[in-house]
């Protein structure tokens, strides 16, 4: 199974999760008054035990030279973009007190979550 199949195979529940939730907040199941407990037990319980999950099955992380050399590229990318990020923003006018910390390490920081991945 290859292409477009494989694709839809992998979309497609996230989609139907999305419409189960709008069902169950048009059907008034899931109140406004809810988000904020489920925001909660979502951030707190449930991401911590995916990533605990993967993390903990994955054969590569048993491999010192591979995890201290993600984590050695992790960090040099992070330092480069925080440095680019700070000379462009020198070079487009901002300084500290109007926005040359938070361009820096807004555009500096990039999306590292998803280096690892």
């Amino acid at each position: 199974m290859g292409g477009l199949a494989q694709i839809l195979l992998a979309v497609i529940p996230i989609y139907l999760l999305m419409v189960v939730g709008g069902v169950l907040r048009r059907s008034e199941v899931m109140t406004p008054q809810m988000d904020g407990g489920l925001m909660r037990l979502v951030i707190h319980v449930l991401y911590p035990a995916l990533i605990l999950d993967k993390v903990l099955r994955t054969e590569k992380l048993r491999d010192p030279e591979l995890v201290f050399s993600a984590i050695g590229i992790g960090f040099l990318i992070v330092v480069a973009g925080l440095g680019t990020a700070l000379l462009v923003g020198r070079l487009i006018g901002l300084r500290t007190g109007t926005g040359g910390r938070s361009f820096t390490v807004t555009a500096g920081v990039q999306n590292y979550g998803y280096l690892a991945i």
